[in-house]
């Protein structure tokens, strides 16, 4: 994956031992056997080391358990959960409600950072007195190759415009890169646990920004994500009746005083997040006029008019056309 992750950590385990950490990286744990060594190694040996590693253990059916125990450094605190959690949301509040360190940050079991992932942002952290840092990541694939961020205007963001480039701009904020200040989490909470099966993350992100007021965005990269390994939230449909990023966006605009734009804003990211689970029904022909009861018209009138036709379409011709749409799709994407 490139010399990103080619350093030794000799000489540095008790470096900050005594010492008040700075950044608590936190990793839920959930059958992921064959990838979360590699996910503690490259915490490990990141160039920066004030940091605590939480890794917070559900049951898993294979080893991961055993893979996280040959790690032997004093900056690891192992803690186990008795039943797993979708999406890895209520592991991760355990961790945070045993952070010690000022700044929070995470790292799935099946992915990996760069070795300057920590000192970036803590150069960010210095340079900018923000409460919330987000960076870019590069997608690796099952057969090898890997796909580049565009390199775009790095930069601090108002909540209302960091929504807007949120909608448009893929790689702005993930789980893998970003990091803000723990009081962030004793104010409004942390992920929202055995409410979503998926979802819960984004609408996280939302509620964490929205609260924080300005972001700065990197699009520098200082992630791997894996895009080959599946999750247990990525195999269910996106929901659009119990969407998390829909009710969070509708939590938020309840308030009396809120500029319209922010709340237009707001109803735009939420419509993105909702076309998921359209599309997918729309792929199984199984889109009805009901499903566009959470979808906002005065946000995206085009769009709503589109979802509308389809539905009144018989469901056989709207799988057939889906079909043939993706074939072509494909053909084109083999010859250029």
């Amino acid at each position: 994956m490139g010399n990103e992750a080619k350093e030794d950590n000799v000489g540095v385990l008790n470096l900050y031992a005594g010492s008040r950490p700075f950044f608590a990286v936190i990793i839920p744990v959930y059958n992921k056997e064959q990838h979360v060594a590699k996910a503690i190694d490259s915490v490990l040996r990141q160039t920066y080391k004030n940091f605590e590693l939480i890794i917070v253990c559900d049951p898993s059916d294979d080893q991961s358990k055993d893979k996280v125990y040959q790690f032997n450094d004093p900056r690891i605190q192992v803690f186990h959960r008795d039943q797993p959690g979708p999406g890895g949301y209520a592991a991760r509040n355990l961790g945070m409600r045993n952070a010690t360190a000022s700044w929070i940050t995470f790292l799935d079991a099946d992915d990996e950072w760069f070795l300057d992932r920590l000192a970036y942002h803590k150069s960010l952290i210095d340079r900018t007195n923000l409460k919330v840092i987000c960076s870019s990541w590069r997608d690796v694939y099952e057969n090898g190759s890997e796909s580049t961020a565009a390199r775009l205007l790095e930069e601090p963001l108002s909540a209302s415009k960091f929504f807007k480039v949120y909608r448009k701009e893929s790689r702005v904020v993930c789980t893998n890169t970003i990091t803000f200040h723990k009081t962030i989490f004793d104010a409004i909470g942390g992920f929202p646990e055995n409410r979503y099966a998926r979802g819960g993350d984004v609408s996280t992100w939302v509620r964490i920004i929205d609260y924080a007021g300005e972001v700065y965005r990197s699009t520098r990269e200082t992630a791997y994500y894996n895009k080959s390994n599946s999750t247990v939230t990525k195999a269910i449909d996106p929901s659009i009746s119990h969407n998390a990023v829909y009710e969070m966006c509708v939590e938020i605009s309840k308030r009396r005083r809120m500029h319209p734009l922010y709340r237009l804003t707001l109803a735009k990211l939420s419509n993105k997040h909702l076309r998921y689970g359209l599309v997918c029904r729309i792929k199984k022909g199984e889109i009805r006029i009901s499903d566009l009861k959470y979808y906002s018209f005065w946000a995206n009138p085009l769009s709503y008019v589109s979802f509308l036709f389809l539905s009144m379409l018989p469901d056989m011709f709207i799988r057939n056309v889906v079909i043939k749409v993706l074939k072509i799709k494909k053909y084109f994407r083999r010859i250029f």
